[in-house]
């Protein structure tokens, strides 16, 4: 099957540095004021554990060769209040 064409690099807003100027912005937010956040993307502490238990249920997933349920891990799969 041919190819329709030639692949093209994604837009968007690229910075200097790591990921894009993204390790900047990061740096500037915890380290200093926090820029705007004008699409809401902005993660809450909430959402930080979150990312936590899902590389926990990663990691015991890898160790035992079976699936692990968040649930099972104490975090409910339902959407948490924001807490930003």
């Amino acid at each position: 099957m041919p190819i329709p064409a030639a692949p093209a690099a994604p837009g968007g807003h690229g910075g200097h540095g790591g990921h894009g100027g993204g390790d900047a912005m990061l740096l500037d937010d915890v380290f200093r004021a926090p820029a705007g956040d004008p699409l809401h993307r902005r993660a809450g502490f909430l959402d930080g554990a979150a990312s936590v238990m899902v590389g926990i249920a990663g990691n015991e997933s890898l160790r035992t060769a079976r699936a692990v349920c968040l649930e099972d891990l104490g975090l409910s799969s339902a959407p948490a209040a924001d807490h930003r």
